[in-house]
């Protein structure tokens, strides 16, 4: 039987920094708790949505804001769990956003703006291409990567492992494209400071 593992969720936010004698430049992530994803499988795909529509791709809200616009951060990456693929892992999880700064970089200011662009997400919604716009490079990626056989075997492995339900890989390019806007609404509404932990890595291989 496997162990329960479920953590308590953050009611104030949790904040670290520390110095990375190897560090060119400072960095920060964030990272949010979300629905478990084995459990809660319709509650945790608006993240993964979520997290595309924030950070993947010039047209990002993120990119857009953050690296086009008020050029407080050189780059940034957003994505569930920490594997790299957000089908692979069970709960406790999060969904993580991280930035690199330019030198003398303010992470508060990168860490509000983060805050007022979920807030406007949350209360204006999306644009009018936005959303399927996400859902078909989404569903893209799903496609190419599991196109070669042995891509194809290690993802059914994976979900046989947790769920018992190879075959559900065939579904999820669907059900991605099935995922509303009111849900991504709903779940960017959930992404509050309060809920959030952070950590902040100051360089120290500055030259």
């Amino acid at each position: 039987a496997r162990p329960d593992f479920t953590e308590p969720d953050l009611t104030v936010e949790r904040r670290h920094a520390y110095t990375d004698a190897l560090a060119p430049l400072p960095a920060v992530a964030g990272a949010w708790r979300v629905p478990d994803p084995i459990d809660d499988f319709a509650g945790y795909l608006p993240y993964v949505v979520l997290a595309e529509v924030l950070t993947d791709g010039d047209a990002s809200r993120l990119v857009e804001r953050l690296v086009q616009r008020d050029r407080t951060v050189t780059g940034l990456g957003g994505y569930l769990g920490f594997m790299g693929d957000p089908f692979d892992v069970r709960d406790p999880t999060a969904l993580l956003l991280q930035a690199h700064l330019p030198p003398g970089g303010d992470v508060d200011k990168v860490l509000g703006a983060i805050d007022e662009e979920l807030d406007r997400l949350a209360t204006d919604g999306l644009t009018d291409d936005e959303l399927a716009r996400t859902q078909a490079r989404m569903a893209t990626h799903l496609l190419r990567d599991t196109d070669a056989v042995l891509g194809r075997a290690l993802r059914m492995a994976v979900l046989e492992q947790q769920r018992g339900e190879p075959g559900l890989l065939n579904e999820l390019p669907r059900l991605v494209g099935e995922v509303t806007e009111e849900q991504v609404r709903a779940a960017a509404a959930t992404l509050r400071p309060e809920r959030r932990a952070a950590v902040e890595v100051i360089p120290g291989g500055a030259r």
